[in-house]
């Protein structure tokens, strides 16, 4: 970063000095042109013509061109004699008006020097500058303008400015600590805010403070360190750095000369390091760590020097090799190889240190101590260590892998005879064969196809080989086929699927299985595939599919229709189970209720007989009481016992434990009396009259529980309300469903205070009506329509009574000639409106008009 900042400066510098030059000679090329017109007009002519600057002769009064050199026609594009035809205004930018403005300005001497924009023949548009003086020719004025190209130098000066924001900002907002010092005084001159939040000062303190307020070192020790920086000596230090809050910090400090303005300044960046000091102890750990984990192997890990010397060798060296750890360290490397390894093993070594090459991979005989050989795979890399450099290795013993080779080499003519079968096999066989190689970026290239994919895609081998499927076919096939060799390699083994495909401008079907192969080290490096053209069968199977899809349409409206039939009929058994159960554990209750009465009956009497006695005995002991006498004590101890037992207190609340023990029985009795009623069971076309007011009663008690919790009940029953003809199981079944759903609906809103249901019936014209409202959260808009569908619920599976509104629908709409609506008011909530006919319904089924 510091060499980059020097160049910006030194090109800055550069620039500088270039356009100041630049200057100078326009003002000389100005100067000279003056003289030479003056002397003669042979000479300007001569002057005008050969000049290499650009010179335009203009018409003040028509801004038409008078004359151009052979400069002027090489920069715009034009030749002499074009130029001389054309007016100024189709070259300059500006408008006609201010053109003919600013020739003014010159004819007049107010102005000589301007700035345009000239369009060149080709379109293109340069930067100019124009010095303009007027002259007279034959008592004519004119316009002699000189004309500088300074689009670079424009663009110079734009690098420049952006060069210098440039190093303000990256300066200022670079995350390293950056400070610039005055070498002479050791005053910090700038620094930037990384520095102000490492060191606990601000930018503007920093700028006031001097170096030895931060370094420690004595003033001597300073000076030096910074005349060895500014004369290129040391770049690099190494100091204790004092901070705001009085903590001192390891420090790493780059130092570098750069002139700003003719003066020249140290530009220091300073890293903390700190946590580094902290972390050799950690080196020295890892470094035995390293010893202990090369002990331990069966491999033999060695460390060399650049020269080749062994400076470290492993246990493991006396199991393979024989020698002792100490009797190779400081013996070169090559001593134990065989001789016609050496210069190989020298070449790798050499290209190891020359390339920091890492992990390379050899093999070479090595000799032993008893003077045998083996074979051993040794794997080297470059190390860069703080002190030393060089080559570590790890050796391992594989001269049992070398004898398998010679067996595998056994093996290659049976391949090669395998392999001539196999090509026998791909020429003839009666099946598409393509083989597509793996590369090692993840594309595909194709190896080749056997002559049946040949003569069925119209493709010769000869274009397929080397080809890639981008490269060979439209990309909508191309990016198919590579979904396909990507999903192959994904799945590290075959594949199978079909696909449809164009070939020789027809659609055709494909059954594909793609095979992975693997190299020895695992990669899928290739895919075979084999291919079967199945047109004629998927053909066959599009026209068995859409026969099916009509039966299958036509087997779902039957079974559709079945299912119906089959959830009423499981409705009535429920039913009819449900009533059989009610009556059973009702009359099971009854008996016991009754003895449990009775008994309760008589115990109060009695009680009310113990009452009376008590009440005399404490009459006739306060009488006593008060005679005096041997008794006393006697009724003392008496007193006593009522005061321990709190016969007071039982003769208060024993009434009250009967009084609400028979609200409990008479409780019991009026859900026995519902249970009776729901249990009443009639045929399925049967109807009976039926008090709808005490239906709904006897299905609030049985549904206590749902919602005593949850919700108030609030009923307006009219009393006067007629009877209606209706089978009593189905519609309480109905009212009980609807009563749970309102609860389960006011449930599901988690709130903190109790909802409200409320029961109204009404008779109005020949019917009569039912309403069971909540203020839960309603029914959704969208699926409103939906509710009376067969088999909708918006509950979650395994939840509700198994009475859904579709059959609910059915029971009061189908079976009775009913109506049964829902309505969801703006504000929320749910009102179910059931309204049943007073006469008799003539038949289950019936059909209302």
């Amino acid at each position: 970063m510091e060499k980059k900042l020097l160049r910006l400066e030194q090109e800055n510098a550069r620039l500088k000095a270039l356009l100041k030059e630049r200057e100078e000679e326009k003002r000389i090329t100005s100067l000279r042109t003056g003289e030479c017109l003056s002397e003669s007009e042979e000479k300007f002519r001569i002057l005008f013509d050969e000049h290499s600057a650009v010179m335009l002769v203009i018409d003040p009064d028509t801004a038409n061109i008078v004359d151009a050199n052979r400069a002027a026609a090489s920069f715009y594009g034009w030749s002499i004699e074009e130029l001389r035809k054309m007016n100024i205004q189709q070259i300059n930018l500006l408008s006609p008006d201010v053109v003919l403005k600013e020739m003014e300005k010159t004819r007049s001497s107010k102005q000589n020097r301007f700035v345009f924009c000239h369009r060149l023949f080709d379109g293109s548009v340069r930067d100019v500058e124009v010095f303009s003086n007027r002259i007279e020719i034959g008592g004519k004025a004119f316009l002699y303008s000189v004309i500088h190209d300074i689009t670079e130098r424009n663009q110079a000066e734009q690098e420049l400015r952006i060069s210098e924001e440039r190093f303000r900002k990256l300066f200022e907002s670079h995350a390293a600590v950056k400070i610039l010092l005055d070498p002479d005084t050791g005053n910090i001159v700038d620094a930037n805010r990384a520095a102000a939040d490492f060191y606990g000062w601000s930018v503007e303190e920093l700028r006031k403070m001097n170096i030895r307020q931060i370094n420690p070192i004595t003033v001597e020790e300073i000076q030096n360190n910074l005349d060895k920086s500014r004369s290129a000596k040391q770049n690099r230090f190494f100091f204790r750095h004092c901070r705001s809050d009085g903590s001192v910090r390891d420090v790493e400090v780059f130092s570098s000369k750069i002139e700003i303005t003719g003066k020249e300044f140290l530009y220091a960046i300073v890293f903390d390091i700190t946590e580094s000091k902290k972390t050799e102890k950690l080196l020295s750990d890892s470094e035995l760590k390293f010893r202990t984990i090369t002990e331990q192997m069966v491999e033999v890990v060695f460390v060399s020097d650049r020269s080749g010397i062994l400076t470290y060798a492993s246990q493991a060296i006396e199991k393979i090799f024989g020698y002792t750890p100490q009797e190779v360290i400081g013996d070169h490397f090559t001593e134990y190889l065989a001789e016609d390894e050496i210069p190989g093993a020298l070449l790798i070594f050499n290209k190891t240190l020359q390339d920091d090459l890492i992990d390379q991979v050899v093999e070479f005989r090595f000799r032993k101590k008893n003077g045998d050989f083996f074979y051993g795979e040794v794997h080297v890399h470059y190390f860069q260590g703080q002190d030393l450099s060089g080559m570590m290795g790890l050796i391992r013993d594989v001269t049992e892998r070398k004898k398998n080779e010679n067996r595998r080499k056994q093996y290659e003519q049976e391949l090669l005879e395998n392999g001539l079968l196999l090509k026998s096999i791909y020429e003839e066989v009666n099946h598409s064969i393509f083989v597509v190689d793996v590369l090692p970026d993840g594309s595909y290239q194709y190896k080749g196809h056997n002559p049946l994919n040949e003569q069925l895609t119209g493709i010769s081998n000869q274009e397929l080989v080397g080809a890639t499927p981008e490269k060979l076919f439209p990309p909508q096939i191309a990016q198919k086929f590579i979904g396909n060799y990507d999903a192959c390699v994904r799945r590290g083994s075959s594949i199978h699927f079909e696909e449809n495909l164009q070939f020789m401008g027809k659609v055709s079907w494909w059954e594909t299985v793609l095979n992975p192969v693997r190299n020895d080290y695992g990669r899928i490096y290739r895919i075979i595939g084999t291919s079967t053209k199945i047109t004629a069968r998927k053909l066959a199977e599009q026209k068995l599919f859409h026969l099916n899809k009509t039966l299958e349409e036509r087997i779902a409206e039957r079974t559709r229709e079945l299912e119906i039939m089959h959830q009423q009929v499981i409705l009535h058994e429920k039913l009819a189970s449900i009533g059989q159960l009610a009556a059973g554990i009702a009359h099971e209750l009854n008996n016991p209720l009754n003895f449990i009465k009775i008994n309760f009956s008589t115990q109060k009497e009695y009680f009310d007989d113990l009452l009376l006695l008590v009440n005399e005995y404490r009459e006739i002991t306060g009488k006593v009481e008060s005679m005096g006498g041997f008794l006393a004590p006697a009724l003392q101890k008496l007193r006593r016992m009522e005061a321990e037992l709190d016969i007071d207190m039982l003769l208060d609340d024993i009434p009250m434990i009967f009084s609400e023990s028979n609200n409990g029985f008479e409780r019991m009795t009026t859900i026995i009396n519902s249970m009776r009623n729901f249990s009443i069971t009639h045929a399925p076309d049967e109807r009976v009259s039926f008090d709808l007011n005490q239906g709904l009663r006897d299905m609030l008690i049985l549904a206590r529980h749902e919602y005593r919790d949850i919700a108030g009940i609030e009923t307006r029953f009219d009393e006067v309300l007629p009877s209606v003809y209706c089978n009593p199981e189905q519609i309480n079944q109905l009212f009980l469903n609807m009563i749970v759903n309102s609860a389960h609906a006011i449930k599901s809103q988690n709130r903190s205070s109790p909802g409200t249901i409320a029961l109204h019936t009404w008779f109005e014209g020949s019917k009569v009506f039912c309403s069971i409202t909540d203020d839960g959260p309603g029914i959704p808009e969208e699926i409103r329509r939906d509710i009376f569908n067969p088999f909708f619920s918006t509950k979650e599976p395994g939840k509700g009574i198994g009475l859904g509104l579709s059959i609910c629908y059915d029971i009061v709409v189908h079976k009775h000639g009913g109506t049964l609506s829902v309505e969801c008011p703006a504000g929320g909530g749910t009102i179910i409106t059931i309204g049943l006919p007073s006469r008799i319904c003539p038949v289950a089924g019936f059909q209302p008009e």
